[in-house]
């Protein structure tokens, strides 16, 4: 008796674990990402973030915990979170992408600057949707709900089939 107890819990330990895998966030960093686009090209979505704008915080903690989104994410796209503050080097196509100063005590990433400036400002949170070509399709300079974000990537992927039948 004592040993199909024991079996029982590793079989429900095992259970438990699979369900937290699967519902946990695949975050990429932009240069794991750019590798697996060469093996399986998939849309990219990046979150731009700082680490003081609240609203990044609202999105972290109640949108990308979203078990539609995560499902979403994982499945049909490459997730980066990139914070826009950043100090560490990005290389793509070769080219090296530095955070660089804008004042006294304050600046911004290049790649974070290349991917979310719209009307020549850079705003926080900003969720940029790539295709597979890593052009930009969408790109959301504020706060997305978890409805709002599970409804926008659905039809892009409608619209992005559509287009390739």
């Amino acid at each position: 008796m004592k040993h199909l107890s024991c079996i029982s819990l590793f079989c429900f330990a095992l259970f438990s674990m699979a369900q937290e895998q699967s519902s946990l966030l695949q975050m990429y960093t932009v240069e794991e990402m750019l590798i697996q686009q060469v093996k399986q090209p998939r849309p990219v979505v990046v979150f731009v973030h700082t680490n003081w704008c609240k609203y990044c915080k609202m999105m972290d903690k109640n949108t990308f915990t979203d078990s539609r989104v995560i499902q979403l994410l994982n499945t049909s796209f490459y997730f980066v979170k990139f914070d826009a503050e950043s100090k560490e080097e990005v290389v793509v196509n070769g080219k090296s992408l530095q955070y660089k100063l804008s004042g006294y005590r304050s600046g911004i990433h290049e790649f974070a600057e290349r991917i979310a400036k719209k009307n020549n400002t850079v705003a926080f949170p900003t969720t940029v949707v790539l295709n597979k070509s890593l052009h930009i399709d969408l790109q959301v300079n504020s706060f997305l709900s978890a409805d709002s974000l599970n409804s926008l990537l659905l039809r892009y992927l409608q619209e992005t089939t559509k287009t390739s039948d």
